[in-house]
């Protein structure tokens, strides 16, 4: 698994970090990509990562798995 950065924790206890959310976002998005790659997956059926409890902007979420 790959937790999405918890969005709502990070904005509400550290709104200083908040501008780091969509690298963080982007990187681990690209590691779910690189697995699903190497295990030679071709298609991939994504939730709201992110985007329910954690609060990710869902634009941002798929931004990040633009690619």
């Amino acid at each position: 698994t790959s937790p999405a950065p918890n969005a709502g924790v990070i904005q509400r206890q550290s709104p200083e970090e908040a501008h780091r959310i969509p690298a963080a976002l982007a990187s681990r998005a690209e590691r779910v990509l690189e697995v699903a790659a190497v295990r030679g997956y071709r298609r991939l059926v994504l939730g709201a990562w992110g985007c329910g409890v954690f609060r990710n902007d869902p634009g941002q979420v798929a931004e990040a798995f633009r690619a």
